[in-house]
């Protein structure tokens, strides 16, 4: 059995905030150890109901995910240094910031035109044996959002992925 290696990444600038998401995830650039600029969704540590639990419930979904062979985007540990909040410009992300220096739970940025799978929008036959997988994962994995499928999905043409949730893996004792 070989060892998991989470790339490590840091944080260098807040491009924006995501329009939903209980702990008020950010698309971030960040640099990685070859000097890589990435654009990482990086969940702070100090936004979820459970904090760095929740972060590492986020992280043990995504790798359990993958393992499934699941579609997810590849997870990163996001470091926040001390100071980096002086560079965000909207105060409550700067909190958020301030209060989040040390590691935070990441993963890739979807690629343009992948969004959340729209609610009234059948999903397509050939989708539904993904869909049907990934909503037993959430079983799975407790996602407490009663809407796994609407939550976690994201369509883009033929294709699905699916992204964590901070409520996805309440399997561990609170």
């Amino acid at each position: 059995m070989s060892a998991i290696v989470v790339p490590r990444v840091r944080a260098t600038l807040v491009l924006h905030p995501l329009s939903s998401g209980r702990t008020k995830p950010c698309v971030m650039l960040c640099l990685d150890d070859a000097g890589n600029d990435l654009e990482v969704v990086v969940k702070w540590r100090a936004g979820p109901e459970l904090k760095e639990i929740g972060l590492i419930c986020e992280l043990l979904a995504a790798l359990l995910a993958d393992d499934l062979d699941l579609p997810v985007p590849k997870p990163f540990i996001g470091e926040i240094e001390n100071g980096f909040h002086r560079s965000v410009t909207r105060p409550e992300i700067a909190k958020l910031a301030e209060d989040s220096v040390g590691l935070n739970f990441g993963s890739q940025r979807l690629p343009p035109g992948v969004g959340t799978w729209p609610k009234d929008k059948a999903v397509p036959v050939l989708l539904r044996p993904l869909a049907a997988e990934i909503f037993a994962f959430d079983v799975l994995t407790q996602n407490a959002t009663g809407d796994a499928i609407i939550q976690t999905c994201s369509g883009a043409g033929k294709r699905f992925t699916c992204a964590t949730t901070s409520r996805r893996s309440s399997f561990l004792p609170e």
